[in-house]
């Protein structure tokens, strides 16, 4: 049996996690967060990959996801159809994705409040070292800590991020709030296509991941250009601070 060790706790970590966990491996997740990630994502549009890695996991691979949709539509400005195709998928969150995952990792290997700050390699094993002190050993580890991960700034320093040249602003609502209007697009995925920008919507689970009539959420992204120093008024506080790598939700000035 190998002892793994999967580095960051989010949907790729667990999805790695619990395909080495039914494959037979000893598998430790180590997530810097203190406390559960749930809540911390949006709407997320299901794919065959996706799918596919679920059933890999031994999980659920169907409509039970989320909300499913039969068609999609480009809409004006006005709200009326542009165009329109049949189009059958399921939509789901981060939120119902991260509780499926979570589920099916023995719970004792998911261990929270662990920010790894080093890993060594030993004569046989590798070794891993949090910020507290702990030190965890493993045959294998494998970096999943993101945008800010920190096993890629030990073993690929010169690696730096680039600027994509746009934003996207993303949010969900809860169906109670919204129009009537908006309320009939729940069977829909729909697309506005400003010059130069993408405006996407779609029904997502609720609160407790219920896809109930009435009880779900709208998920909306809009991607839009931003130039350098858009960018950083962006990304800067009503305060004065900056954030270079994502601003907190409740810090948008």
């Amino acid at each position: 049996m190998t002892r793994i060790i999967v580095v960051g706790g989010s949907l790729g970590g667990l999805l790695i996690a619990n395909m080495l966990q039914r494959t037979g491996h000893e598998v430790k997740v180590l997530e810097r967060a203190t406390t559960s990630l749930d809540g911390r994502g949006a709407g997320i549009v299901t794919h065959t990959p996706l799918l596919a890695a679920l059933m890999r996991c031994g999980l659920i691979a169907d409509a039970s996801l989320g909300v499913s949709v039969e068609e999609r539509v480009v809409l004006e400005r006005d709200g009326s159809t542009l165009a329109s195709a049949k189009m059958q998928q399921v939509l789901t969150s981060w939120s119902r994705l991260y509780a499926i995952l979570t589920s099916a990792l023995e719970r004792q290997n998911y261990i929270h409040g662990a920010a790894v700050s080093h890993v060594a390699q030993g004569e046989k094993t590798a070794n891993v070292t949090c910020e507290d002190g702990r030190i965890f050993e493993a045959d294998l580890v494998l970096a999943s800590d993101g945008i800010r991960s920190t096993i890629r700034k030990q073993f690929l320093t010169n690696s730096q991020i680039e600027y994509a040249g746009y934003v996207a602003w993303r949010g969900v609502c809860d169906e109670q709030v919204l129009s009537k209007k908006t309320v009939s697009m729940f069977g829909k995925f729909g697309f506005g296509l400003p010059q130069g920008e993408q405006i996407i919507g779609y029904p997502v689970a609720g609160a407790g991941n219920s896809t109930a009539t009435g009880q779900r959420r709208y998920n909306f992204v809009w991607y839009r250009p931003a130039n350098e120093c858009q960018l950083k008024k962006l990304m800067t506080d009503s305060d004065g601070n900056y954030y270079a790598m994502g601003i907190p939700p409740h810090k948008v000035a």
